[in-house]
């Protein structure tokens, strides 16, 4: 979903910072976005590998008084498909 995306590893976590995003909205009830949105995302699987930990960060200094933070984990359920995920914007 468009978007300037810069990825690296730090020790076992995956980051990935997104500037530039080209959707406008924050969310679905019309909470705007600037073009100075900063997102970044940080995954981190499981020592077991049972669970994948998501932690995003969205600063938007022209939206928002003070950073959004938002975590989420996903489990690893054996037999079960992931289907590709495809974003469509919207403008």
């Amino acid at each position: 979903c468009g978007g300037n995306r810069v990825a690296r590893w730090v020790g076992q976590t995956l980051i990935n910072e997104t500037t530039h995003v080209n959707w406008g909205w924050y969310d679905t009830v019309g909470i705007p976005m600037s073009d100075a949105a900063r997102f970044v995302d940080l995954f981190t699987l499981a020592r077991d590998g049972s669970r994948l930990d998501w932690r995003m960060r969205i600063a938007d200094s022209r939206t928002f008084t003070e950073p959004a933070e938002l975590e989420k984990y996903f489990l690893y359920v054996p037999g079960v498909e992931v289907h590709p995920y495809e974003c469509a914007v919207n403008d």
